[in-house]
């Protein structure tokens, strides 16, 4: 089994999207979407898409996903910003920093100020395979949160196969107010195959859910 297989055969990540296209295909039943639709596992493409715009590419395929493509974030506690040496400080509340002797804080800064070159020794020393596929897909010692694009998990799966999906898939509208957009919903990832969003008349719409029961 070659080591692509290895990450996404089994794809145990927490996080999931509902993928607009028909021709997407069920990893399991090897069936396509019967709605149009299918669940994608976007637990590397959010970073792949922050690390795309960085580099000045064109990461939305419409004017909408152009536009939030400048709001978006890896979370207010990314890993961009959790290997910063002072973003511990942001991290937590005034009264929560009080509760740190001077000599705990001194502690904490440390082994973040040294945590990139720490994860680069151990790999290099470490026989563990665990450690060495973990190279292979995040190769870069330097931001080493960030996969390689040729080994990010794009696994698929209806519904049917994989229940959970469906509370993988979910967004915080609170946390969106609030400044936190992750890069698949800002770009609009989900209907980047399709190449369009799906719509509907308001009309029709405004009715769903309120007709009665027959």
């Amino acid at each position: 089994m070659s080591r692509r297989q290895d990450w996404g055969a089994e794809c145990g990540h927490p996080t999931m999207t509902r993928m607009y296209h028909p021709g997407l295909q069920c990893s399991i039943c090897k069936r396509y979407p019967q709605f149009g639709w299918i669940y994608m596992c976007t637990v590397d493409k959010e970073a792949l898409i922050w690390k795309a715009k960085l580099k000045g590419d064109d990461v939305a395929f419409d004017k909408m996903g152009r536009e939030f493509a400048d709001q978006m974030t890896l979370g207010k506690y990314g890993p961009n910003l959790r290997t910063r040496k002072y973003a511990f400080l942001k991290e937590i509340t005034a009264s929560q920093l009080s509760t740190y002797t001077p000599e705990q804080l001194g502690t904490i800064l440390e082994q973040r100020d040294n945590l990139v070159d720490t994860i680069a020794k151990e790999r290099r020393r470490s026989e563990d395979g665990v450690l060495c596929d973990a190279g292979h897909k995040y190769p870069d010692n330097q931001t080493p949160w960030m996969p390689d694009e040729a080994h990010q998990c794009k696994y698929t799966v209806c519904q049917s196969c994989h229940g959970a999906a469906k509370d993988k898939s979910w967004v915080s509208l609170d946390g969106m107010l609030k400044g936190d957009i992750p890069p698949t919903v800002a770009t609009g990832y989900a209907f980047s195959f399709a190449g369009c969003r799906p719509w509907s008349f308001d009309d029709t719409a405004k009715n769903l859910g309120c007709r009665p029961v027959p």
